[in-house]
């Protein structure tokens, strides 16, 4: 589920297992800040903001990166984020959250949600949550929270590749199993596990497709035919379609998991369609697929 290359460097391995997420330099036409951290392992309670140098922006994204839980942010999250900034005026807070086992669902969601309602209520700018993977389950809890809980919801969820479900019992998936060169049932349960903890695989905290969607803000899906992770893809588009919320859903044949992070043509086009889809302030440009 990591979405950058084999030969990117890993993170440094922590206490309990987990690794301790490393940081790469953005381009050089965005900026970064400080990350919190505590006990040497970030937390969602604050993060990294990588915004347009002019301070132009349009649109602000709470970004969640993949890795099955268990691995850093990489090198394609990092190029997704610049085109953001710089073609798509975005600010981007940039999640960095406690990885498994350390990080579990009960101490990682709370926090991830607390930063994301600062974000929506702050108001000045429309706001989307967006991840790849697993941080696209991720983009779908803090949104399910304030909802539940009377917050501020975001203008918009994009969710890339979604990991939605943790028990990984959906019919769909042994008909996508042969075709998908990534991803395996049994690994993904047992990272699954590993954020889980205490709380259990069917808990809606790790795997959001178990939580209801009823109220949700309107949401893009991108979802590739050799990714195992569409069969939950398909079931999140026809449930959420069906308790009201607008769905954009991307079904790219022949493509892999998180596609739209790659560099092809597919990816590329993916890409354009995302920075399309973005809400923006009135009279603010849009990019145009």
């Amino acid at each position: 589920m990591c979405t950058g290359t084999r030969n990117e460097p890993r993170g440094k391995r922590g206490e309990g297992g987990g690794c301790r997420a490393q940081l790469e330099q953005p381009g050089p036409a965005a900026r970064r800040v400080g990350v919190g951290a505590q006990d040497g392992v970030p937390r969602p309670g604050r993060g990294a903001e990588v915004a347009p140098r002019d301070g132009a922006a349009r649109v602000q994204i709470l970004s969640l990166h993949g890795g099955a839980y268990i691995e850093e942010i990489g090198g394609n999250h990092w190029h997704l984020i610049e085109q953001l900034v710089t073609e798509g005026a975005a600010r981007v807070t940039v999640a960095v959250h406690p990885l498994a086992p350390r990080g579990t669902a009960s101490a990682v969601v709370p926090d991830l949600t607390a930063l994301a309602g600062r974000l929506t209520a702050d108001g000045s700018l429309p706001t989307v949550f967006m991840g790849d993977s697993a941080g696209g389950g991720l983009a779908v809890k803090p949104a399910q929270r304030l909802r539940d809980t009377g917050g501020t919801l975001p203008d918009e969820l994009v969710l890339i590749s979604p990991w939605l479900d943790a028990v990984m019992d959906s019919p769909g998936i042994a008909d996508l199993q042969p075709y998908d060169p990534m991803l395996g049932v049994e690994a993904l349960r047992y990272c699954g596990s590993l954020r889980a903890g205490e709380l259990g695989l069917a808990h809606p905290w790790v795997g959001p497709l178990r939580g209801s969607r009823a109220g949700l803000p309107r949401t893009t899906v991108f979802a590739g035919t050799r990714d195992i992770l569409t069969a939950d893809a398909r079931r999140f588009r026809d449930l959420a379609t069906a308790e009201g919320v607008e769905v954009d859903y991307a079904e790219a044949a022949g493509q892999i998991h998180v596609y739209p992070l790659w560099p092809t043509a597919e990816g590329h086009r993916a890409r354009r369609h995302l920075l399309a889809s973005l809400p923006a302030l009135a009279g603010s440009p849009i990019v145009r697929r």
